[in-house]
């Protein structure tokens, strides 16, 4: 019985579907086919090599400590599951950065009522053969992570301005953390996506500013503005504090090529712990 009712929907999905669907999942079986296709046949790159043995020593249990040299811990824990689940091979290394390149190929699929449809396959036939995107999806680094990443979230902002849909903003509050945690060029696309939605929210902001309206009453580019600027309010501190500082007297953040400076301590006298 379930296998009838499935094949029943199966052909519901079909009649459903159009030429834009059969297009992009042929595009995606393409996609796929050229980020697999001998994807451990190449020797490891240096960069490569640094993170997946990290992640194979997670994957082992033997521990892993975060280092901001190595980026941000993700692609770390996401292979080490990979490898868990799949085992160890050159294949299974990269294995994840070609999925995420192949995901990316489909993004611009929820964009067709604003790209339209011939401008939405379009789109996603230049990512899917895109000679450096094929390159990084096939890659032991995490730059096709942030690449989907920054396109996720620009997908979701349009689409939270158009339909204003909740579920938008906790899609992009889980895109915001898993690009945090994926690599410092979050610093730049944060900005960039703030800046945009400040922008545009300022018709609606104004008001508020002049207590004319509330911010509870927000919606559209306005809410995604706070919602940007919110959740990555801690992410500031450091840079605050290098301004703050010297105006406060105190030493907030570590100044560069200071060792063992002591945080909170005053400037006006000595501090009360040396390290």
């Amino acid at each position: 019985m379930s296998k009838f009712k499935l094949a029943i929907n199966l052909r519901i999905f079909w009649q459903k579907a159009g030429w834009l669907e059969a297009g992009f999942l042929a595009l995606l079986v393409a996609a796929a086919v050229m980020r697999l296709w001998e994807l451990g046949g190449r020797a490891m790159h240096y960069d490569e090599a640094i993170h997946l043995h990290y992640a194979w020593k997670l994957s082992n249990l033997d521990g892993f400590i975060h280092s901001p040299w190595m980026h941000g811990p993700f692609q770390i824990e996401f292979t080490a599951l990979i490898f868990r689940v799949l085992g160890d091979t050159d294949f299974t290394a990269r294995l994840g950065y070609a999925l995420f390149g192949v995901a990316l190929v489909a993004l611009p699929y929820f964009l067709r009522h604003h790209l339209g449809r011939a401008g939405s396959l379009l789109t996603g036939t230049m990512l899917a053969v895109s000679p450096a995107l094929l390159y990084f999806s096939r890659f032991g680094r995490n730059d096709i992570l942030m690449a989907f990443w920054a396109t996720a979230l620009l997908v979701l902002l349009w689409r939270y301005i158009h339909e204003e849909k909740d579920w938008y903003l906790y899609l992009a509050s889980a895109v915001l953390a898993l690009m945090f945690a994926t690599k410092e060029t979050a610093y730049f696309v944060a900005p960039i996506v703030g800046g945009l939605t400040f922008l545009l929210a300022m018709p609606q902001l104004a008001p508020a500013l002049f207590r004319r309206a509330t911010l509870s009453g927000l919606a559209g580019p306005a809410a995604f503005f706070l919602l940007v600027l919110t959740l990555t309010l801690p992410q500031w501190s450091a840079a605050a504090g290098l301004l703050l500082q010297d105006i406060l007297g105190l030493t907030l953040v570590s100044p560069e090529g200071v060792d063992g400076a002591v945080s909170g301590a005053p400037r006006w006298a000595g501090p009360w712990l040396i390290l």
